[in-house]
This record gives C-alpha cells, structure tokens and sequence, in this order.
C-alpha cells in the first residue's frame, strides 16, 4: 500500500472510532434517559402504595395499572393468597414478569418481596436497583481521608488495658457469623449429588471453617472461665442462605454435630434471601427454563435481617450488649490478641461500632477503610466507613502504595471483623436498613445483582463539628473506631482453590502458609525455641522448609499466655508439632520429626445432653527434658487441608480424664501411645508406669489486671 493510501486507512480509522464513539455515547445517553424514566414510574408508584394502608388496596393500585390489566386476568390469580397476587402484579408493574414459570418463582419472590417491603417490597427493590445502576455525579464536599486508629501491632499499656476489658466483658458479649458462602470456588463439590457444598466445610489444620469458629470461640469462652471462675454460653446468630442447599446443609452439619457442644437453643438461625440477577439494562434475566435466576445480596442484609427475625431482641434477653461479627472464610483472625482488642477498646471507649484493620496490598480484591469529611450545611461530619475494591472508580479512590516499591496501600484493609453496640445497630438500622447498595457486574454475558455490604452500617455512625478536627480529637470524639493490627495475624481468606504456577493468596494453602509462619513466629519470639528461618511462599509452596505447627486456640489464645505454657527448646527443618489440648506444660523439648498430642476432651466433659462443661478433669500433658528424633517424613501440605489429621510420628492420645508425665526422654521411633481415662502415663528416662487416678496432678491458675495475664503452675500430688 502507498504512503497516501496507509493516511487514508489510517484517517478513515480514525473517523470510524469518532462515529463509533459518538454512537456510543448517543446509546449511553439513551439508555440514561429511559433509566430515568423508568425510575420516576417506579417511584411515583412506590408512593402510591405507601399511601394504600390495607393489603387490598394495594392490591387495587396494582390492579389498576393498564399494564397488569392487559397481563393475566384475575381468574388466573384468583387460587392464590392475596400477598401472592400482590407479589405477582408487583412483578408485572415493573416490567420483569416473563417466561412461563411464574408459580415456581413465587416463593423465591415472596422472600424478597417481604424483605423490601419497607419499600413496598419488588416495586421498592427494582427502584433501588435503577438508582443503583445509573451514574452518580461525585460528593464534590466529600473527602477521602487515611483513618486514625489504634495501632496493635506493637505491645503498649494502652493493649494490655484494652485486652483485659476484652476478657472480663465475654459475659456481655453476643455473635454473628455470616456462613451463607457457597464452596464451588474451592472445588467443594458433594461427589455424590454433585452440588456445591458450603465454604463451611473447608478442611483446614485437621477441623473444618465452621468447627474453626467453635474452636475459638470457645478459647475465649475458657479464658473467661480460668479468670473469672464461671462458663459462659455466648448466644450467636448465624446468617444462611438459600443459594445452592446451604441453609439445610449448614443445619444438618450442626445436627450431624451436636451442635458441637453447645446448648441447641444458644443458636439462632436466619436466612439471607436470594435477590434477581440483572443485566447491564437493569432487566431481571431468565434462564433457559423460565426461572429468574437469584443469587444472594451481600452481607449487608445482616442487620436488617437480624432486626427482622428479632435476633437483636434476644441477644439482650440474653444479658448482652455488645457483638463481635467475623466471616467464615477468614480462619486466623482470632490469631493472638485481636477480637479481644477489638472488644475490649470498643466497650472501654464506650463505642458503638468498630472494625478491625492491616495493612491491604495494592491491586488487591479487598475493600478500604477510610475517614470521610463532609461539608454539611456548614458544619464537618466525620465518618469512619468502608469502600469496595469495586467502587474505587466510582468514588475517584486511587489505588496508590504508601511509598515507591511499598506493596502496601495508602489505605488499610476492611477485613470484615467488626464490634458493634447492639443499641447502636438497631438505631443504625432504622436510619440506613440496606448499607452500601452497589452492582458489581461479572461474568459473561455481563449481569450484576443488588449487594449491600455489613460494614458500611458505620455510615451513619458519626459526627458533627463546628470546625476540623484534628486525628487525637477524632479518636476521642467519633463514635466509631478502627485497631490496626499486623496483617498476617488478622486476614487472610479462603476465597478460591489454587492453582499450581499462580500466587496463593486468597486460597486455602496461603492461608495456610500464613498459620504456620505465625505459629513459627509465636515459637521462636514467645517461648523461646530455635527454628528453621521463614521461607518466602514460593519456599513454602516447593519445598515446605518451615516448621509445621497446630495447637488449640484455648492453649492461648494469647500468645503471651502460651509462651509461659511452652517453655524452651529447638524445631528442626520440617519438623511437625501437633498439640490439641490445652492443659500443657513443655520445658525443653527438642523435635526433629512428629510429635502429635491429641486430648480427646481437652477442655472438659460433656454432659448426658452433649454440651461441654468445662472442668479440670480432661486429657493434660507435662513434658520436660524430651528428645524427638524420629525423622518422620514431612507431610505434604496438602494434608492439613484435610481432616481428620493422619497420625504419624510420635503420637499421643489422652482419652477422657487422663495425664502423661514425660521426663529426660529420647524417642528415637515413631510411636502410638494412648492414655486411658482415668489414668497417668510416667515416662521417666524410658521407664513407664501407669497410674489409675482420681484427680488432677496439676493445674495452670490464671490471673489477670489491666497489665496481662500471668500464669502460675500449681503441683496438685499432694493434696
């Protein structure tokens, strides 16, 4: 081709994309305007129904519209309820009943329909949708500001007070855990049915997700208990969902459980609903079939929900005051001294809502926590508040690092572990029932349903000031907060199945990774051994060179605590250490290979009911002056995303009410060796004696003051 004729190719390019362009933006300003239009229809009739007092006449307003007169006539509808007919017609009046499966939606429908109907249910639902898909203009009086918080990361008086409230104040404490996550990301199939089990049931450490909550909640629950003397029985709401089986999945868990020794009626369920998928018209779409397809809408429903189904009422029948919300698929948050903190700084400072935050690294799929100034009628109004990965567009939010080559943001993560005021969220509730609407668009073809996020509940939590305020006055004022704490001891999620040659964050195996190189840390800092140096994760992910270690959370969960339980000695290169008990004392232990302790009942008995009773009579284990040299081959990583753990090296099990006394020991062969109930294993340079017994030889006693908590190890022989 010619010079002049590659000009003219290149011109007509260029007019080409300049009309292409023009197109597009007369298509966007079209679809704009018929947005718009369907908007004021939606919210003129939204008005006329909150002007109609009584079901039937609503049922009238909807009758009377043109289009659901010339839809289906009332023959048709007449077998059905009136709320039914009301759900129906509302459907036809925003232009999204089609296809012919109308009666099989109904009680999908019927869910949202009740759960909008503040809104005058569907037609309320579809409005904020469309509010939600056009455009919003930018808060020019609104900025962006890095928040002020309380930073954990480092020991100061200020956490060791906050920690101590967070104890002591257990007894006014209630929790919410949103379980309604479905597992297909992670490959979670049931082999059988071939459906998506919940991310509940992700193995991890030897326990599942879910049993990894009981577990910590419980540690904290015993730590209550060795200080003040009482058990605790912390009531929780759960919040499921219908998506994929996982509401009936999640309850014959706990069935199939026990209810995992708790009281049955300490649980309170409560179900997320489904809401329309949409497409980029603002359009319900359909399947192949006829049905609306549905996903769930985003944990902000939490709260409303828990208002709905009177959860809130009962937490304060219960005696309490305050709520700590974690998610299931984040398995260290309870990592050390964090959810205490974070509860003890919120009922100390007498706050009504607060979040726990790290470090978040840039281009990462997580949200921010941020402080927003905003003029309002000539005053400031401070707001602590959280912002989508997915809004940062939208709101002008760049995703910078803190400095040249940081990997770290200029703003912390939102991690989803929040306090909150039980006062302050039923007040919250009633000024903002569906926090931080938003339509995150995936997929292909492109489709998005409405989402609302739990945390963005603290938007109308805040205050008002004649002038600025500076960081130290915010901190005392404002009535929400946020603690810093180290990122690998706070977040890190089980989001997706890796996938060999790709980063292992968001997956199982890095959260894995982040376990086990905080347990190295807590070893070595703590309780004075040596070990193997920190392998980066490509280290981790080849070779394993780290060592392996699990204990039970109520070992601690303070890491301070733990280190006056563990005293002493050396990890060698991939050695595994398993202790799933709580009652130990370790002075000088020095492990090349496996050591797997394993107390059946490691906190007490269960009663005729099967719930746990804490007690002193459980499976306790003194080790001092011990040699581990089996050289037990390292287990494959991919092991500890199974359960129930294999044993292997030395293993232990106490069973029921049972002790072993190990001293100036080397065990040079793997090796099982299990301890009746009743019983006490002596293991002294190589010579073994059982025991029967009938009470404790020892004990740990706790105390604790606004400083820490000290232990002291109290010989029980000869009493």
């Amino acid at each position: 081709m010619s010079f002049v004729g590659i000009v003219y190719t290149v011109l007509a390019l260029l007019l080409g994309l300049h009309i292409y362009s023009q197109k597009n933006s007369l298509m966007d300003k079209h679809k704009s305007t018929q947005l718009k239009k369907r908007l004021k229809a939606l919210i003129d009739l939204e008005a006329s129904l909150k002007e109609a007092q009584f079901l039937e006449d609503k049922d009238m307003v909807l009758s009377s519209l043109s289009l659901v007169k010339k839809f289906y006539p009332d023959r048709i509808l007449g077998s059905l309820s009136l709320e039914e007919r009301i759900v129906i017609k509302s459907c036809i009046a925003i232009g999204e009943w089609r296809g012919d499966k109308f009666l099989e939606n109904l009680p999908y429908l019927k869910v949202v329909h009740n759960f909008f109907r503040s809104w005058e249910g569907l037609v309320g639902y579809q409005r904020i949708t469309l509010e939600a898909l056009l455009e919003k203009q930018p808060d020019q009086d609104k900025k962006f500001l890095e928040a002020p918080g309380f930073n954990i990361v480092q020991d100061s008086p200020e956490l060791a007070s906050a920690i101590f409230v967070g104890i002591i104040s257990q007894q006014y404490m209630a929790e919410m855990w949103p379980l309604g996550g479905a597992g297909d990301r992670l490959g979670l199939i049931d082999k059988e049915k071939g459906e998506a089990l919940p991310a509940a049931l992700l193995d991890f450490c030897g326990y599942n997700l879910l049993e990894g909550l009981i577990r910590d909640l419980f540690a904290r629950e015993w730590l209550y208990f060795k200080i003040q003397g009482q058990q605790l029985i912390t009531p929780i709401g759960l919040m499921t969902s219908l998506e994929k089986n996982n509401h009936a999945q999640i309850l014959s868990l706990f069935e199939g459980a026990s209810f995992y020794g708790r009281p049955k009626e300490s649980l309170r369920f409560f179900m997320q609903p489904l809401v329309p998928v949409i497409g980029l018209e603002g359009h319900w779409e359909y399947d192949k079939e006829g049905y609306v397809k549905m996903k769930p809408g985003g944990h902000g429903v939490i709260w409303k929900l828990a208002c709905d189904h009177h959860i809130l009422k009962w937490f304060k029948t219960c005696n309490r005051k305050s709520l700590l919300i974690r998610q299931i698929n984040n398995p260290i948050a309870a990592t050390d001294s964090g959810l205490l903190a974070l509860i003890g700084y919120g009922i100390a400072h007498d706050k009504k809502i607060g979040f726990l935050s790290c470090k978040r690294v840039v281009g990462t799929a997580e949200g921010v926590n941020l402080l927003i100034e905003k003029k309002v009628q000539g005053q400031y109004e401070y707001t602590l508040s959280n912002i989508e990965y997915t809004e940062f567009l939208r709101y002008n939010i760049k995703d910078s690092p803190l400095a040249k080559n940081n990997i770290y943001s200029i703003y912390p993560a939102n991690t989803n572990i929040l306090y909150a005021s039980i006062e302050a969220i039923e007040e919250a509730v009633q000024k903002l029932p569906l926090p931080g609407p938003l339509l995150n668009f995936k997929g292909k073809p492109l489709e998005a349903r409405l989402e609302t996020t739990m945390q963005n509940i603290a938007d109308v939590v805040n205050i008002l000031s004649a002038n600025k305020l500076e960081v130290t006055e915010l901190q005392e004022k404002i009535p929400s907060y946020i603690l810093y704490g180290e990122r690998r001891k706070t977040i890190s999620v089980t989001k997706k199945k890796f996938v060999i040659g790709e980063n292992i964050k968001e997956t199982p195996l890095g959260a894995l990774y982040d376990y086990f190189t905080n347990m190295q840390e807590l070893f070595i800092k703590h309780c004075d051994f040596s070990g193997p140096p920190f392998p980066t994760a490509e280290e981790f992910i080849d070779k394993s060179t780290l060592a392996s270690i699990i204990i039970h959370p109520a070992m601690g969960p303070l890491w301070n605590i733990i280190g006056q339980k563990i005293q002493k000695g050396s990890l060698h290169k991939k050695a595994e250490l398993i202790l799933d008990i709580e009652a130990i004392y370790i002075n000088t232990l020095d492990l090349k290979g496996s050591l797997m302790i394993h107390a059946l009942n490691p906190l007490g008995q269960t009663n005729d009911e099967g719930h746990l009773l804490f007690s002193e009579k459980r499976g306790r284990a003194f080790l001092q002056n011990v040699i581990v040299n089996n050289n037990t081959v390292a287990r494959p990583m991919a092991e500890y995303l199974k359960r129930p753990l294999t044993k292997r090296g030395l293993s232990i099990t106490l069973e029921g009410f049972s002790e072993i006394d190990i001293s100036d020991t080397t065990f040079e062969e793997e090796e099982e060796i299990i301890v009746p109930h009743g019983y006490r294993l002596f293991i002294q340079k190589g010579e073994r004696i059982l025991q029967k017994i009938t009470e404790h030889s020892w004990q740990w006693n706790y105390t604790a003051n606004n400083k820490g908590v000290l232990l002291k190890y109290e010989s029980c022989r000869f009493k």
